[in-house]
């Protein structure tokens, strides 16, 4: 069974072959080892857990439907977060919903804390820095959630978001200067 950080690219290309015959086996191991980051991916954009849910069910049905569109001139897992951003795009628009609608919150990651004020410390920081991602325009909070929560390169975050890896460079470096001048700001309050 392949888990979520050992899919790679040799192993994704045979699952998806085996999924061109027919095998739901297959495609059941694809679907558990891209499943909650695709999940996450698209909370993150749709601030919904039912959107998010919808795009990780349609970008499966798009592994399933079409498994030979991957080629391999990726890593799997940038293709499959570019099926899922533009299923997203797509939710986004039959909805009539756009930028100025942020999403709920970001996800804590669990992490081991050794003080209670090290809890509230970490915990006040999160939510000023989801507070600044929600300020953001859709497509720099996306590439933010990308290069810091997927941790993909410029060059991956172009392919999904549809841009030049120098553009990426650009909204990158705006949106966090914005958000470093936000927290700067409530600092100073």
């Amino acid at each position: 069974m392949v888990g979520i950080r050992n899919l790679d690219d040799a192993t994704a290309l045979q699952l998806l072959e085996r999924v061109r015959e027919g095998d739901m086996q297959a495609f059941a191991e694809l679907f558990r080892a891209i499943n909650r980051r695709v999940f996450l991916f698209a909370k993150h954009r749709l601030g919904d857990r039912e959107d998010a849910e919808e795009v990780l069910n349609d970008t499966a049905m798009e592994l399933w439907q079409h498994p030979n569109r991957f080629r391999g001139d990726s890593r799997f897992m940038t293709y499959v977060l570019g099926i899922a951003n533009n299923k997203a795009n797509t939710l986004l628009r039959r909805r009539g919903r756009f930028e100025d609608d942020p999403p709920e919150d970001l996800e804590d990651f669990p992490d081991s804390e050794p003080t209670p004020y090290d809890a509230v410390w970490r915990k006040q920081k999160l939510t000023a820095i989801a507070q600044c991602m929600e300020r953001l325009p859709e497509r720099q909070r996306t590439i933010v959630y990308l290069a810091y929560f997927e941790d993909l390169s410029r060059e991956e975050i172009g392919r999904i978001v549809g841009c030049e890896e120098n553009a990426v460079r650009q909204y990158l470096h705006q949106a966090l200067r914005k958000m470093r001048g936000w927290l700067t700001a409530s600092e100073v309050q």
